[in-house]
């Protein structure tokens, strides 16, 4: 697969990009920082596992989704687009806004913090200052060619599958003790499903699947729909199947209890399973490549900050006007880095992304009913849309519940 294809605007981004971009939005904070929330007291190895799979269940038949919604609304800038398409310009204004802010600012905000946590073994500043300049730097990078931004991001995509693919292996050759874990299946373990702590964990497993829906927004800068389609669905599929090994080895790996609450599971299980010197460089490269995810959502930040140019005015949209979004965006993350701390960031975030997506999937239903037109969507696709809005919301209101606590 082509990483570049050659059109008549120049060049686009093929199929490996496609996915590279999406993989390198997923993959980062969420993957090396979940566990440790989703280890409340009844959870067994099978729940924690079962959450990933309903994560992976629930991006995809996001992907479904927005997979429709873009063939019938094709254009770059993801929800802010198919809102102003479905509902008109002002609902469009006011998405806008909060996916520029919450949807990549606030997201970038938190990756640049992870980034700076797993960095201070290796840089000891401010933990803010260094979140910045991480900010900072990624963001020169993208004022560069696209084939640069590509090439940067393509080749942190496979560095993190490699990352994931080594703790993975180098998880099952150094198994922990089996009595830490109880691997046997009985109904009482599945009780705790739909509970508030499973609840509660599965928001912060729906946070680290976040991300798969980049390729829409930087849908002018694909090639077609098929690259769309597979980096939709490809990189939500092979995401989970690394998700869920990935947990299942860091369970296996240490003591679940050493485990629970952390928020650096993988300097725990770096540490645990390479040895405090090779752990230290395997926890410096997870740091590096949560740069991944600083790089994906500032590229496609500045992508929806673009569409929102339009909104507000005709003018040129031309990459060269791009450097200005781009600064938009880093600014707003950087206030986000200086003013907020991790835990309360992700809750709000997360409750706020999700809403949004819900009400924009929700339209596939809602639009022909309000213009009296036939809806035309397989049975397949309305169950992905229902099952979507259902898990998402249930997460939503558990947030919402509990930070009135």
């Amino acid at each position: 697969m082509k990483l570049f294809i050659k059109g008549r605007s120049g060049k686009k981004l093929g199929v490996s990009a496609g996915i590279a971009l999406t993989v390198s939005n997923m993959v980062g904070t969420g993957a090396f920082t979940s566990l440790g929330y989703q280890l409340y007291d009844g959870s067994s190895v099978w729940s924690v596992a079962l959450l990933w799979i309903l994560g992976g269940g629930t991006a995809f038949c996001g992907a479904v989704a927005y997979y429709n919604l873009i063939l019938r609304y094709p254009g770059s800038g993801g929800e802010t687009h198919f809102v102003t398409q479905m509902y008109g310009r002002s609902w469009g204004h006011a998405v806008a806004l909060l996916s520029i802010v919450f949807g990549f600012m606030a997201p970038i905000a938190l990756s640049a913090i992870a980034f700076a946590s797993y960095m201070r073994t290796l840089i000891p500043w401010d933990l803010k200052i260094l979140a910045s300049l991480a900010i900072v730097l990624v963001s020169l990078v993208h004022l560069l060619s696209l084939t640069v931004r590509g090439v940067f991001q393509t080749g942190l995509a496979v560095v993190k599958i490699g990352m994931i693919l080594l703790f993975i292996i180098g998880g099952l050759l150094h198994i922990g003790d089996p009595n830490t874990l109880n691997w046997t299946m009985q109904s009482e373990q599945l009780s705790p499903i739909f509970t508030a702590p499973f609840l509660g964990a599965l928001m912060f497993v729906h946070y680290a699947y976040s991300g798969w829906n980049t390729s829409v927004y930087v849908f002018d800068q694909l090639e077609n729909k098929r690259t769309v389609y597979f980096s939709l669905f490809l990189s939500v599929v092979l995401v989970t199947v690394l998700y869920v090994l990935l947990n299942l080895v860091f369970m296996c790996s240490v003591d679940v209890d050493l485990l629970r609450g952390v928020t650096e599971v993988g300097q725990v299980v770096g540490n645990a399973v390479f040895g405090p010197v090779y752990g230290g460089v395997v926890v410096s490269i997870i740091g590096l490549l949560l740069i991944g995810n600083v790089s994906a959502m500032i590229w496609a930040g500045a992508q929806v900050s673009l569409r929102y140019k339009e909104l507000l005015w005709s003018g040129d949209t031309s990459e060269r006007k791009n450097s200005l979004h781009l600064l938009i965006i880093a600014v707003g993350s950087i206030l986000f880095v200086l003013k907020y701390d991790f835990e309360a960031l992700l809750l709000i975030t997360s409750c706020i992304l999700s809403l949004v997506s819900v009400a924009v999937v929700l339209g596939l239903f809602w639009i022909p009913l309000i213009q009296r037109k036939p809806n035309n969507l397989t049975l397949s696709t309305k169950i992905c849309v229902i099952c979507y809005a259902v898990m998402m919301l249930s997460s939503s209101i558990y947030v919402l519940l509990i930070s009135k606590e």
